[in-house]
């Protein structure tokens, strides 16, 4: 982060006296730490906590810690430390998941599995656009399941058809709903290398959001294939990537796996980044193909198929 000289400072403590305290986090940007500044007071509207917030931010704490909120779709999900806080990239994905396959599909109970769920940002969103589905919500935090519970009851979702799961699917995969097919698996992997995640994350990320959630590289991926798709436990999979690597592995181990059997591409998001890695069987019981083509396309998207 550059360096913040006391001019700045003094400008931004004319403006307002606890606006100094936002600019670390908002890399210098006095207009950007305005609008964080108008944020906090319109959520906590106590003098004493808007103070407290700033010095909060001012030590790096997310803001979403801070509200204790964060919008994500038609939702409003309480976040809390120990638990990944979600990202607009997910949030991207997930609505044009829900607009383009999800929500056309003429599938009565569509059977859902949200693994890593965190804070229960996708299931819960897939269980509020489409309240026949069947969704369960995975993770192998405590914290995180409580935190899918509370925000069940907090979007009004008590009567979905939600369940929520704690497991270690690398582990003991078989304890995700035993027996059962699903049609659709979504995920939001640990994905950052460790070595990236040091080099790259901001200071409120290491310092803050669970390490446990974010670090990681090819091994829910190889999950995925082992057990998900070789063993016939899904007819169609969504997994966030943070990198083109991670989708060229999920390609070419399922080309090794079940040649011919699934279709597999790369969804890209709105900043041209790789973001999804997605599959569904080659001649599986639905119109798989079209609703995925239409996932898939944007201006910037570009489509793999194996």
């Amino acid at each position: 982060m550059p360096r913040i000289s006391p001019k700045l400072f003094r400008l931004a403590s004319q403006i307002d006296a606890r606006l100094p305290f936002l600019l670390r986090e908002s890399k210098g940007n006095v207009q950007q730490a305005q609008t964080e500044l108008r944020w906090i007071t319109d959520e906590l509207r106590s003098p004493l906590l808007v103070k407290k917030a700033c010095l909060q931010r001012f030590e790096h704490v997310p803001l979403q810690y801070i509200l204790k909120n964060q919008p994500f779709g038609d939702l409003e999900v309480l976040t809390r430390r120990g638990v990944l806080i979600p990202r607009w990239e997910t949030e991207e994905w997930c609505l044009d998941l829900i607009r383009n396959v999800i929500g056309p599909s003429k599938e009565e109970n569509m059977k859902v599995a949200d693994l890593c769920s965190g804070s229960g940002c996708i299931a819960l969103q897939i269980a509020f656009s489409k309240p026949d589905a069947e969704v369960i919500a995975v993770d192998i935090s405590s914290k995180a399941v409580r935190l899918i519970g509370e925000n069940v009851e907090h979007n009004g979702l008590q009567d979905a058809k939600v369940q929520v799961v704690q497991a270690d699917i690398l582990k003991t995969p078989c304890e995700v709903a035993p027996g059962c097919r699903f049609d659709l698996i979504t995920c939001n992997p640990p994905y950052i290398p460790e070595n990236e995640f040091v080099a790259e994350c901001t200071t409120s990320v290491k310092m803050y959001e669970p390490r446990s959630a974010l670090i990681g590289n090819l091994e829910f991926y190889r999950n995925l294939v082992e057990y998900w798709v070789k063993e016939g436990r899904t007819d169609s999979f969504v997994y966030e990537v943070g990198s083109i690597e991670q989708c060229n592995y999920v390609m070419n181990a399922i080309d090794e796996t079940v040649k011919g059997k699934w279709h597999v591409g790369v969804k890209y998001d709105s900043n041209n980044q790789a973001r999804c890695v997605y599959g569904y069987l080659a001649e599986g019981k639905k119109d798989y193909h079209s609703m995925f083509e239409r996932f898939k396309i944007k201006s910037n998207d570009i489509c793999t198929i194996i």
